[in-house]
């Protein structure tokens, strides 16, 4: 896992989450191929909006939703965020097949 936050890039007090929820796959709760590192701050934002609905769709529209609204840099971060969107996006094929 990365050692930076993949919504905003922030590197303290990172934590683990689950990119599907682990009740609906069971199987892939304890595998780091279902977990992604996110700060505290982005962690509790996402579950505050998102509460329990977890999966790779509320992660995507959370991260770029914090770009568009968050980062006064959005134009120059552009590229950083497209990398982030396509490393989810790989994670998310990896486990499902599918991107949705």
């Amino acid at each position: 896992m990365s050692e930076k936050c993949c919504v905003c890039g922030g590197k303290s007090n990172l934590e683990k989450h689950h990119i599907l929820h682990t009740n609906k796959y069971d199987e892939l709760h304890s595998s780091t191929e279902n977990l992604i590192t996110i700060c505290n701050t982005c962690h509790h934002n996402y579950h505050q909006k998102y509460h329990y609905n977890i999966s790779f769709k509320t992660l995507l529209e959370f991260t770029v939703d914090y770009w568009k609204n968050y980062c006064p840099k959005l134009k120059k971060e552009n590229g950083k965020l497209h990398n982030q969107i396509r490393n989810l996006r790989t994670t998310i094929r990896k486990l499902t097949g599918d991107v949705e």
